[in-house]
């Protein structure tokens, strides 16, 4: 109409602004659950370059966003995959050829192993060429347990089947549910199977009621030792120690007995054998001959003694016991038993120590003490035996005091007293030996029947021993004078008087004798001879005298 007018066009977008507005939301839930999610979440294109990734990878792969975003796959691979990586990323992605969910260890530039589960999808964007999203849930700590775990099965199984100590399990009713090997080469069978066939009581328990004795002792069946006697496949009895107990359900029903058990035959045999040993040494203890006493070793404490030291100390078992030796009174110097005390401990025993005992009604006894530490339940302990020889000691005095008393006899009379061994030639020497031949009464003692000859003077020597075999061929009397060399290499003239003696196996056993010097007597002869001699040359020069001057008249 010829006016100037504005045409207005008016859109309806509110649908599709509603649509931009749901897209920003949609984007800022997206962005939220991006960054906020708990595993770690990346975008890859065809090329193997990493489009997006949230926190949660970025603390996975120990990188910031910014040196990961725009990279590729190599910038968080170890160095030496780098490029197997990247090229065998973009031939998988382009045949679509990525497992949809799978584990694996994500192996990371800085060496370090992740173990994660990987789930793989495709996704398109708008005006954007299609991506691959890839969702890491690091599974690293169940790895690790599921590793511990089967690593503690494999130490269980390992254990079971190699642990010295025979493990079972067994039903109430009597067989065999499972065994490791040591128990079944205990009870000698090839293998489980065959194990599991027998029946408990009537084939391996020596008796079957043997089992309900063992049952019956420990009814509830909780942890307990028992000790009890198998029967081996081959029959052999064997003792086993046995720590068993009963496994139940949530409501006490018994499902089986399980045990851990060792063989103990050779430790029931040494303790049946210490148990016999300890019987065999009551019985010698208590009926020896010889007084016995058990004592402690420091305190000298009296623990047993036997009839015989009750009977040579009168002292009663009473009176004994739980008292030391010295505080009975018995020793006249206990140093003495202080001191073998002390040798017992370095060497463990002593020999026939001579001691005198003070008895209770005040005699003396001498006795020999011999010792030796032995084991009493596990404790060391003096075991000692005493000798008695009073009696005996009082006729070994007087038969020193009636020897004294023949050697001074002897020696008054100025005699040689000896015995021959005929058989081995030895000389016992006694009387005045040192006197006679002047040797040493020792030195003179090593002179058996050779050396005696060789002490004869050679012109009397073949006499004197032709004498000697004849009286000892005899068994007769012998007596002869012969002289005699001195140590210091002078004679005497000796009077040699003996006899031989018969014995049990031989003719002639011993010649006993006596040597008499007689070096002044037979001097005294030869002076008178030599002076009959003279005075016969005397007389008979006189009478030729005489003779010749008649003749002359």
């Amino acid at each position: 109409e010829g006016r100037d007018v504005n045409l207005i066009t008016i859109k309806d977008i509110t649908e599709n602004k509603l649509a931009q507005d749901i897209l920003a939301n949609s984007e800022q839930r997206f962005k939220s659950v991006w960054e906020n999610a708990l595993d770690a979440m990346r975008l890859t294109d065809e090329n193997g370059t990493i489009v997006l990734v949230n926190q949660a990878y970025c603390n996975l792969v120990e990188k910031k966003r910014v040196e990961v975003e725009g990279s590729n796959l190599s910038v968080v691979s170890q160095k030496e995959y780098k490029n197997i990586v990247q090229t065998k990323y973009i031939e998988n992605f382009h045949h679509r050829n990525f497992n949809t969910k799978y584990e694996c260890y994500l192996e990371l530039w800085n060496n370090k192993k992740v173990y994660v589960e990987v789930a793989h999808s495709f996704i398109s964007i708008a005006e954007h060429p299609e991506l691959l999203l890839t969702v890491f849930h690091d599974i690293s700590s169940r790895k690790i347990a599921e590793d511990d775990l089967k690593l503690s099965e494999e130490k269980y199984r390992n254990l079971f089947d190699t642990m010295p100590n025979g493990y079972y399990k067994s039903t109430r009713d009597g067989y065999f549910i499972d065994a490791n090997s040591a128990f079944i080469k205990m009870l000698g069978y090839e293998s489980l199977e065959e194990l599991k066939k027998i029946y408990i009581p009537e084939t391996i328990y020596v008796k079957p009621s043997e089992r309900e004795d063992v049952l019956s002792n420990n009814p509830e069946f909780v942890e307990h030792l028992e000790t009890y006697r198998l029967k081996t496949k081959d029959g052999r009895i064997i003792w086993i120690e046995d720590n068993a107990r009963y496994i139940t359900d949530e409501d006490g029903n018994i499902l089986y007995n399980e045990g851990i058990c060792k063989e103990i035959t050779d430790r029931k045999n040494a303790e049946d054998a210490i148990h016999e040993s300890e019987i065999r040494f009551s019985i010698a203890f208590n009926s020896s001959p010889a007084p016995l006493v058990i004592s402690e070793i420091e305190s000298g404490k009296i623990i047993d003694v036997n009839e015989q030291w009750i009977r040579m100390l009168g002292y009663s078992r009473e009176e004994n016991l739980g008292r030391s030796s010295k505080d009975l009174g018995i020793w006249t110097d206990s140093f003495i038993r202080d001191q073998a005390i002390n040798d017992a401990k370095e060497k463990r025993y002593f020999k026939n120590i001579p001691v005198r005992f003070i008895t209770k009604s005040g005699d003396f006894r001498d006795v020999y003490w011999s010792a030796e530490v032995i084991s009493l339940k596990g404790n060391d302990v003096l075991l000692s035996m005493i000798y008695d020889y009073t009696e005996q000691k009082i006729s070994e005095d007087r038969l020193k005091e009636n020897e004294e008393r023949f050697r001074i006899t002897i020696e008054q009379t100025e005699q040689i007293v000896y015995d021959l061994d005929i058989v081995t030639g030895r000389i016992i020497w006694n009387g005045a030996v040192e006197k006679l031949t002047g040797y040493y009464y020792e030195e003179f003692q090593e002179f058996d029947v050779n050396k005696w000859e060789e002490l004869i003077h050679p012109e009397d020597r073949k006499s004197a021993i032709e004498l000697l075999n004849k009286v000892i061929s005899d068994v007769s009397i012998y007596k002869m004078e012969y002289r005699l060399e001195k140590k210091n290499g002078s004679y005497i003239f000796v009077e040699d008087n003996g006899i031989v003696l018969q014995g049990k196996d031989v003719k002639a056993a011993r010649m006993l004798g006596t040597l008499k010097d007689i070096s002044d007597r037979k001097l005294t002869l030869i002076r008178e001879q030599e002076r009959t001699n003279r005075i016969e040359m005397q007389s008979s020069a006189l009478v030729e005298i005489s003779t010749h001057e008649s003749l002359l008249k």
